[in-house]
């Protein structure tokens, strides 16, 4: 039964694709430029933070290291609200420049060589974003598909490959509004299921490590109060939310609204973690424990389901595939784009210059040759992020670093929107110096804290270079 909802759901979002394919536009692919309204953006936002690889990820964090995951999302709810409050620079500085993603906007403010850099990075970012999902996607066919796993993991990836490449954005945002509402009735029936069984003197027994927020070391504590919340300030994503709005005021009350909602699932999925390490004990493999624990609640049984466990798990299927779908759909859209961007710079910018009507007018040449491209890209790039979760199978390890990469761009990104520098030579190399010292770290010291000697590298990098140039009576 669960097999039949699951490939009929895939189905569904197939022919969705093809509805919102017809006579789309390269704008509209692209970010539906100027176009969204609040409620699209908010539940756009809301959808894609609360991706399957959040509630495997999140029960992994409340498994391992307890209430930090609290603490997390108080640190993303903040970094909603700091991006809210420079939304109005972004927005005009985005139409000024003619940007759907922040890839672009930096290629217009310092050239094509930063481009390059922060779409590699980008691109980096949102393979770490898929790979996360597809092993959410691995782990949760896994546990409880009677088909040959393989077979219908790659129908799933199939599936939100070839929809997202055909609709692009403007599928993105019209299928988020209902993916959210299920998303949010399978957490919260886990939730309270799980509320209502675990015994919270067990919980209470736990290590005081689960309660004081230093499960992964005072460092990466550090990184999540001070740094983390300014990541949402680079991330290429939420600048194509900021494009996509149709004026400052529907996106900034979308930030607004999403930020305390976060912060309430973020709670919420780290407990089921936490309620998986005080029944199931330290045995259990942290990113699964929260599912786990859930379907021995249920009493499910492969074997002999009962009716009541059977609906259950239908209802947390569907809940875990559109959690899975609505994030990779729209990271892939967005790391397609700025890749697309980048290998076709040109012929963008004559598109920008020739189509002065984009959303009625008949489509050009350049115009499909354009579309064609990024829908290539999506698939080839959604292949890669399959290739990505099979090398690094760790959603933790994915999770954090895919986060934390970002912080390089902060020195440059915050200078050029509240200052409107266009100095090229020390964004350029705060960039590059600062990720070669990210993965330097990652690789060699540990994933979890490699965002420090990244941003410290990169602040210094700006900065120095930044007074040599003034020093010089250079803005280059």
């Amino acid at each position: 039964m669960v097999n039949v909802i699951l490939i009929a759901l895939m189905l569904a979002f197939l022919v969705a694709g093809l509805v919102f394919s017809r006579r789309i536009r390269l704008t509209e692919y692209t970010s539906y430029r100027s176009r969204g309204s609040f409620s699209q953006i908010l539940f756009s936002l809301l959808a894609t933070l609360l991706g399957a690889w959040m509630f495997f990820g999140l029960s992994a964090v409340g498994y391992e290291a307890g209430i930090l995951g609290y603490v997390i999302g108080a640190g993303f709810s903040f970094g909603l609200v700091i991006l809210a409050l420079l939304v109005p620079r972004i927005k005009r500085a985005m139409i000024l420049e003619n940007a759907d993603t922040m890839d672009d906007f930096f290629g217009a403010r310092y050239g094509k060589v930063a481009q390059t850099a922060v779409s590699l990075i980008n691109l980096s970012f949102f393979l770490a974003v898929l790979a996360a999902q597809f092993i959410a996607m691995t782990l949760f066919l896994g546990l409880f598909s009677n088909l040959e796993d393989n077979l219908l993991f790659c129908v799933a990836v199939a599936t939100v490959l070839l929809y997202t490449s055909a609709a692009g954005f403007k599928g993105v945002l019209f299928t988020d509004i209902w993916q959210f509402w299920i998303i949010t009735a399978t957490i919260l029936i886990v939730f309270f299921v799980l509320s209502s069984n675990v015994d919270l003197a067990n919980v209470a027994s736990l290590n005081s490590k689960y309660f004081n927020a230093t499960g992964y070391g005072s460092g990466f504590l550090l990184g999540v109060l001070v740094l983390f919340p300014f990541s949402f300030l680079v991330r290429t994503d939420f600048w194509q939310r900021v494009a996509c709005a149709k004026d400052i005021r529907s996106v900034q009350r979308g930030l607004y609204a999403c930020a305390p909602i976060i912060l309430l699932f973020y709670i919420v999925m780290t407990t089921i973690g936490i309620y998986a390490r005080a029944d199931l004990g330290d045995k259990a493999k942290p990113d699964t424990s929260g599912l786990v624990l859930f379907l021995q609640t249920i009493g499910y049984s492969e074997a002999e389901p009962t009716t009541a466990a059977t609906l259950f798990v239908a209802v947390f299927s569907i809940g875990l595939l559109m959690a899975l779908f609505s994030t990779i759909d729209t990271n892939l859209n967005v790391v397609s784009v700025a890749i697309s961007k980048l290998l076709r710079r040109s012929d963008w910018s004559r598109f920008e210059q020739e189509t002065p009507d984009k959303v009625s007018g008949p489509r050009t040449a350049v115009e499909s040759s354009l579309l064609l491209t990024a829908r290539v890209v999506t698939v080839v790039l959604g292949l890669l992020g399959v290739v990505v979760a099979w090398a690094i199978p760790d959603i933790v390890n994915l999770m954090v670093g895919a986060a934390s990469m970002l912080l390089v761009f902060i020195p440059s990104v915050y200078a050029t929107v509240k200052w409107g520098a266009r100095n090229v030579l020390p964004a350029t190399v705060s960039i590059i110096a600062g990720y070669a010292a990210f993965l330097a770290a990652f690789v060699l010291v540990n994933p979890k804290i490699a965002f420090l000697p990244g941003v410290c590298v990169s602040f210094m990098a700006y900065f120095l270079l930044r007074l040599l140039c003034r020093r010089n009576g250079r803005n280059a």
